[in-house]
């Protein structure tokens, strides 16, 4: 048989072909907006200070950790039910999407009025920084519209509507390189804070434009629907959603409290270290993210259909492809690191923080290829159980280390346990049950 990329493609099951067509329109998006990012970000730092700029680091810790709390896990809730009903049972799938809509919205009301109320507290107290209670309260502005998105990003995903969800981040990319470094040279850290939150606005306006468009294509009138829900119709929150959010909540209210100590046990200029780090490992995770977004629709699709063969073969080669990319690419940070943190600037030196957090992006790409095989066989409570064991490790192993290190490093370090153990626990639970070959 003639070797081609046409006949690979002939060949191929058609859950693979799915994953590489969606994973291809994400990628293409993720890449161009994740390019555009790391720009803005780069300027940010060189028109800010480095104290500034740690500044910036924990709002958007402080943001995302609101935003964990109160999204409810609603994200995922649309795309698996909405990937899952879509074709057998249009109308459900329509009903899950306005009960989780009502829901973030009422979510994301209360979460802003929350951040608003407790911001001082947040600011004096718990950071020791009465100087950002401000930004803070523009935070809740990023809060709102960030909230809104991820239930929106859920159903594009849901319909497998990858194109559009490609051009929504392609948008963001946009306006974050436009906005952000903006507004931090016309007004500073307020400024960069509301560049930055603005980009949200927007994007949401693009993303609920293409969510109608996608069910008015089912050709059923939603406002009949919508009238139609009643109270009983939201116990799909708590059986579904729920244990989402809490394996969330752990995650994220753990991770700062963590990023807390560093600046109390230090400075944030030891934040400032460890955000710039942490940056880069998103940098490496942004493709296994794509795969794992692309990959619980299917996975949730193909397995309403039986078709649990292609399913697994399709769990193995999106691993395969996370540990390929992910371990390269740490291998070039590794050799070349020192001189990536110059281009932060010279009081950027500390590069053991770089090391250990892109190591752990080829840990995370595992972990995050397990997620979406646990949630599409609706094992969501076991979820919640690694991240709570994930979140002990991460602080238990800080709390140790900080007397030794300096915080930055020691968070370092705690992450990188707690990824190990987290990984292994779910790769042994998955053997357990083969739910993969």
């Amino acid at each position: 048989m003639k070797f081609s990329i046409k006949n690979i493609l002939k060949n191929m099951e058609s859950s693979k072909k799915d994953l590489l067509r969606g994973s291809s329109w994400i990628l293409f998006g993720n890449l161009f907006s994740k390019i555009l990012v790391f720009c803005a970000t780069i300027a940010v730092t060189h028109i800010l200070t480095k104290d500034l700029y740690g500044q910036l680091g924990i709002i958007r810790s402080t943001v995302q950790m609101f935003i964990a709390v109160s999204s409810f896990g609603i994200g995922a809730t649309a795309t698996k039910y909405i990937a899952e009903y879509r074709n057998k049972d249009a109308r459900y799938a329509i009903r899950v999407y306005w009960i989780a809509t009502l829901f973030i919205t009422t979510m994301a009301v209360i979460a802003v009025g929350l951040l608003l109320f407790f911001s001082r507290y947040i600011a004096n107290s718990m950071l020791h920084a009465p100087e950002i209670v401000n930004n803070l309260r523009v935070g809740a502005f990023i809060l709102f519209f960030s909230l809104m998105n991820g239930a929106q990003s859920g159903a594009l995903s849901g319909f497998e509507d990858f194109k559009h969800l490609s051009f929504s981040n392609i948008l963001n990319g946009i306006l974050e390189i436009t906005f952000l470094p903006l507004g931090a040279y016309l007004w500073g850290l307020p400024g960069a804070v509301l560049g930055f939150g603005s980009c949200f606005l927007l994007v949401f306006i693009y993303n609920t434009y293409h969510v109608n468009k996608n069910f008015k294509c089912t050709g059923i009138n939603i406002f009949s629907i919508i009238k139609k829900i009643k109270l009983t119709d939201f116990s799909i929150l708590y059986k579904f959603s729920f244990p989402i959010a809490l394996s969330s909540w752990l995650i994220l209210v753990m991770y700062w409290v963590s990023k807390t100590m560093i600046v109390k046990d230090a400075d944030f200029t030891s934040m400032a270290n460890y955000d710039v780090a942490e940056q880069f490992k998103a940098q490496l995770m942004f493709i296994p993210g794509i795969l794992s977004q692309v990959l619980l629709p299917i996975l949730t699709n193909r397995t309403a259909e039986k078709q649990s063969n292609e399913a697994k073969s399709m769990i193995w080669m999106n691993i395969r492809i996370n540990i390929i990319i992910t371990f390269s690419i740490f291998l070039i940070i590794l050799l070349f690191g020192k001189y990536i943190l110059m281009i932060y600037g010279k009081e950027y030196t500390n590069v053991f923080p770089l090391y250990v957090l892109c190591f752990c992006a080829v840990i995370d790409s595992i972990s995050n290829s397990y997620v979406p095989v646990i949630i599409s066989s609706n094992k969501v409570w076991n979820v919640l159980v690694f991240n709570l064991t994930w979140g002990i490790i991460l602080f238990s192993v800080y709390t140790f280390c900080r007397t030794m290190l300096v915080p930055e490093n020691a968070l370092a370090i705690a992450y990188l346990s707690a990824a190990l153990v987290q990984m292994t626990l779910m790769t042994i639970y998955l053997k357990k049950r083969n739910w993969y070959k």
